[in-house]
């Protein structure tokens, strides 16, 4: 009896794994997501899953007993007959292909073909189509992202978020153009290295405040390059999150904005110097005179303005020509500039005046002293040009000691003394420049 039952035993399961088996193959071919067709030796498609019908647009029946290769585009088959006629040989192959429907939708195609091997004899050939329109187009997007990334004028990095220091995962091209850092040497490190010691705090705490907590940041930095020169970075950084909202990394967007804020330099030292003697304007001045008369008036200071005019300048001028006048008003400035003390600022008003300002100052003797150095300067001749002149000046002093409050009034005051001062000289009449 033992025998009989495992004689039974053995005949149920010898006779159950082909069963087993044809019910695995039969789900796996029903349900698998990609269309599969099974073709005869010539090319006619005998059996297809559902994913076929799904792919093509046609219904199974209508697919059964046509070729397969007229569901591919007329450019394609070349390539895929050759793949199937490998196939036969008993190789497998895969390739790409352009199909289009019965709705006239194209689809890329991966078509990879496997031999039916029965029984040591080839009876057939898989033809296992994959839809990959969607990938296609995500590649065609990532690379044309990553040429314009490569081609922006702009430098951008990317940091990995999920590493404590942020290290930097890519770098394109303009980066190390602006840097003069490959990328090899830029890859694996914080981007921080790019700073210096007179990076602004606030922006740095303002990056490192964005990073935190995930935000948008947009700071203006002096960074520096490979060879230690200064570059200005108008940095933006966006964080990228996952899709369960984890901040996976971060994105940098790297401006060189060197030229414009040299230019805006250019642009606002022109604006308030003088371009003959480079020395401050009249618009520099009223600044900077307004900023003095605050900053005394609120320490109980006092400050003094030298109103300065070239007695004998327009003779020269008109006798030696304009371009002997004009080195002897830089001369002139540059005498004023060495014969100052820090602190002290000089500035030009018109073709012969000059202003210089003392604020603040300790004694009436200091304004004293100083304007007496200005006149011993100024009476030193002069050799322009192989020749010997000789000027002389006229000083007029104004301070804030009364009610004045106004730039332009100290001003006024400072000409009005000096005016006063020459017609009394001319009047014969004793008389001092100071008020």
């Amino acid at each position: 009896m033992a025998n009989i039952k495992e004689s039974i035993a053995n005949n149920y399961n010898v006779q159950d794994v082909p069963h087993a088996l044809q019910a695995r193959h039969h789900a796996l071919f029903t349900h698998h997501p990609d269309a599969i067709f099974e073709l005869s030796l010539d090319g006619i498609i005998e059996h297809c899953n559902s994913a076929a019908a799904h792919i093509t647009g046609i219904a199974n029946e209508h697919l059964t007993g046509n070729a397969f290769f007229q569901l591919l585009h007329i450019d394609a088959l070349v390539e895929a007959k050759a793949a199937f006629n490998a196939t036969l040989k008993g190789q497998h192959q895969s390739y790409q292909a352009l199909s289009i429907n019965r709705h006239h939708h194209a689809s890329q195609l991966e078509v990879t073909h496997v031999p039916i091997i029965a029984d040591e004899r080839m009876i057939g050939v898989y033809a296992i189509c994959r839809d990959i329109t969607q990938r296609k187009q995500d590649e065609s997007e990532l690379r044309l992202l990553k040429r314009g990334i490569e081609a922006s004028p702009n430098g951008v990095v990317m940091a990995d978020a999920t590493q404590p220091h942020l290290p930097l995962v890519y770098v394109n091209s303009a980066f190390t153009d602006i840097t003069g850092y490959s990328a090899e040497e830029a890859l694996g490190r914080n981007c921080s290295f790019l700073q210096g010691e007179d990076s602004n705090p606030e922006a740095v705490e303002e990056i490192r405040r964005g990073v935190t907590q995930h935000q948008d940041v947009q700071v203006l930095l002096r960074n520096y390059r490979r060879d230690g020169s200064l570059f200005w970075n108008q940095l933006s950084i966006s964080p990228v999150f996952s899709e369960t909202g984890v901040c996976t990394h971060f994105i940098g967007i790297q401006q060189d904005i060197t030229r414009q804020r040299e230019q805006e330099a250019r642009i606002a030292y022109q604006a308030a110097h003088d371009p003959l003697t480079g020395l401050p304007n009249l618009g520099a001045l009223q600044t900077r005179l307004e900023h003095a008369l605050k900053t005394c008036k609120s320490r109980r200071q006092e400050l003094a303005l030298l109103y300065i005019d070239l007695d004998d300048f327009k003779p020269i001028n008109d006798a030696f020509g304009h371009g002997l006048g004009d080195q002897l008003l830089k001369t002139v400035a540059q005498r004023l500039l060495d014969t100052v003390t820090a602190g002290v600022s000089v500035a030009r008003l018109s073709s012969d005046e000059f202003v210089v300002l003392l604020a603040p100052y300790q004694s009436e003797q200091e304004v004293i002293a100083l304007t007496n150095r200005l006149l011993a300067a100024l009476a030193q001749p002069f050799t322009l040009y192989q020749h010997c002149l000789h000027i002389s000046a006229s000083i007029g002093i104004a301070s804030n000691k009364g009610s004045t409050t106004q730039a332009h009034d100290l001003l006024h005051h400072a000409r009005f003394c000096l005016k006063s001062w020459l017609s009394c000289i001319a009047q014969c009449k004793p008389v001092s420049p100071w008020p």
